[in-house]
This record gives C-alpha cells, structure tokens and sequence, in this order.
C-alpha cells in the first residue's frame, strides 16, 4: 500500500505522479480533504486530551487541599464525552484513507515515458532478431492441435472457456520446465517452498490484489479464500507482519503454483490458444 504520510506530506508532487498512472482528479481531491479532515480532528483531540490531563492534574491537588470539586468534575465529564466525536471523526478520516489508499498504484519512476496503453511504450532496446522461416509458421495452438499436444475443446469440456488440457510430449514438457527452473533457482540458493494454493483475504490486500483486482479473482464460496492469482502472493506473505532479524536476510524463496485468473477485463481478446488461461502454471 501506497505510504500515506509521505502522500499526505508531499501531496502536489505525490498527485502529479499518480495522475501519470491514471489515478482521477476526483480521487486525489478526496484524499486532500480527507487528509484534512483527520489533521483537523487530530488536533481537535490533542487539544482536549491536554486540557483532560490539565483538569486531572488540578482536580488531584483539590482533592489534596480538600477543595470542593464538584464543578470541576462536571468540566472533565464534559470534556471527556465532547473527546468521543473527535475520536469517531479521527477513525472515520483514518479509515476512509485507508480504503482509497488500497486502490492507488506505486508511484511511477521519473524515467518512466506516460502512455495510455501498452500501444504507447516505448522500446528501449531490442536484443538479437526474430526468426525468419523459409515456411509459413504456424500459430501455437495450430502447432499444438496438429501435433496433439493441447487438447482446447476437451478442457472446455471439463471446465469452461479458456481453459486447457496438456497431452503427452506437453504435459511431460511442462513438468520438466517446472522442475528446470526449481532447480536453477535451489542452485542459487533460493529455498524451495510448497504453498498453500489458496490465501486469505490479509494476503490478497498485502500484494495488492485486493480490493482493486476482486473481480479477476476465484473466491471460494462461504470462506473467506481465494485462489491465488500468482505464486508471489504466498511467497511475498510468508513473513507477513514479521520483523526480521538482519542477519536473516536476504530471504530467498522460490515455489511452483497453478495460478488461476478470471480475466474479467480481457472479454474478446486473445480468444484462441494459452494467451489468457483461467489456470496456468507458474514458478
């Protein structure tokens, strides 16, 4: 999640970096007068917290010289149900921030070019050169039918849309390049992990999955799980709200996953082939 204090501590250049990501005028204004409202509740609160501790103090020493202290008790259960609003309007302030902040992407690198699309980036490089056949390539799930080894029509069939079965010299290719790319990074010194295919919603917000992509995501009816869309989810959470000693880092990890995505944005894109399965494997 994006750091609210440094946003709200530097919100006009914070604002024109977000807006670079696509974040809407309208949203920015919000947290300006959100950021407002929880400094003007704050220092509301600390007032009538320091005049709760002045009282206090004076109401001791009445009691010491056996003043009476009957009006001055009125004045501090006054202060003390006036101190209720101010702290709801403090969590509300807090809370609404936090919610917004959820949805808000990463600041974008300065040397990063503003485009609307992927139509608009920008080549910075281009290593070595494609291929030229001598014969007209075929498309992949062309080459996969012809050779059986996608079978796309029986995985809609045990499924739906956009899914896939792998057949034969496939499957075994799949699991080899599987186990290939554990063992370089095990030979790295990376630790090998077997995760739990499904996390919890704290998990999902703690990668930035959630609130902002739900609709992509598979959630299992009556639990509070989802099925993860990527292996980083476990990987980045598995010291979630853990402090490490130095010493431990860095922490290297690496594990295979089935991913599974609904690609609820990508409705009549790339249709044919494995370009935008529900289910696909990942290390």
């Amino acid at each position: 999640m994006i750091d609210l204090k440094y946003l709200q501590n530097h919100f006009e250049e914070a604002s024109a970096k977000l807006q670079k990501k696509g974040v809407d005028a309208q949203t920015l204004e919000t947290l300006k007068t959100l950021f407002a409202e929880l400094k003007s509740a704050n220092v509301a609160l600390e007032r009538a917290k320091a005049e709760q501790n002045s009282m206090s103090k004076l109401f001791g020493e009445y009691k010491r010289e056996g003043k009476d202290t009957s009006e001055l008790k009125a004045k501090v259960d006054a202060n003390k149900e006036a101190m209720i609003p101010l702290q709801e309007r403090a969590r509300e302030a807090e809370a609404a921030l936090y919610e917004i902040a959820l949805a808000i992407p990463n600041f974008p690198d300065d040397d990063v070019p503003v485009g609307k699309d992927e139509e608009e980036n920008v080549e910075l490089r281009k290593v070595l050169e494609p291929r030229s056949f001598d014969f007209e390539p075929l498309e992949h799930w062309a080459l996969a039918e012809k050779n059986g080894w996608i079978d796309f029509e029986r995985g809609v069939k045990l499924a739906k849309s956009r899914f896939s079965v792998l057949r034969g010299e496939a499957a075994r290719l799949e699991r080899a390049l599987i186990n290939f790319f554990l063992g370089s990074n095990r030979a790295k010194g990376f630790e090998e992990l077997c995760v739990p295919f499904m996390n919890n919603a704290t998990m999902l917000q703690g990668t930035g999955q959630l609130p902002k992509f739900e609709e992509d995501l598979f959630k299992i009816e009556g639990e509070e799980l989802y099925l993860i869309p990527t292996a980083e989810v476990p990987l980045t959470n598995m010291y979630h709200d853990e402090i490490l000693p130095p010493e431990q880092l860095p922490v290297l990890m690496t594990g295979y996953t089935p991913c599974f995505r609904k690609e609820a944005g990508s409705a009549g894109r790339d249709t044919r082939g494995m370009i935008r399965q529900h289910q696909f494997d990942k290390v």
